[in-house]
């Protein structure tokens, strides 16, 4: 995954990335980050690309750039056996909530 976009030190300032995904689709990780309701942050897509672009609260987005890196390593249905990279408990709960979710599929 790559991932384009503006930097900034302020952790509140808005910043909008784009992510190339090489293995998952695009259009399943928007599906994943929209259901988990993240608040502050905008997600689309462009799916002839196969990116996924995510605007934000710059503290908000490297924990959604963490998200999205292991989504397209493990694909949005991945096993509940791997773990994300995820620094902060409210990141560590997206993640047991999405598995919720995969679990009732």
């Amino acid at each position: 995954m790559k991932a384009k976009g503006g930097q900034t030190n302020s952790p509140e300032a808005s910043v909008t990335k784009i992510f190339s995904l090489q293995h998952s689709q695009a259009t399943d990780v928007v599906d994943v980050l929209i259901q988990l309701g993240l608040n502050a942050i905008k997600v689309t897509q462009d799916a002839r690309k196969n990116t996924v672009i995510v605007s934000g609260p710059s503290d908000q987005l490297r924990e959604i750039e963490a998200l999205i890196q292991w989504l397209d390593e493990t694909g949005p249905t991945a096993s509940i056996a791997t773990s994300p990279p995820l620094a902060n408990e409210a990141a560590k709960l997206i993640f047991q909530l999405e598995h919720e979710r995969v679990k009732l599929l």
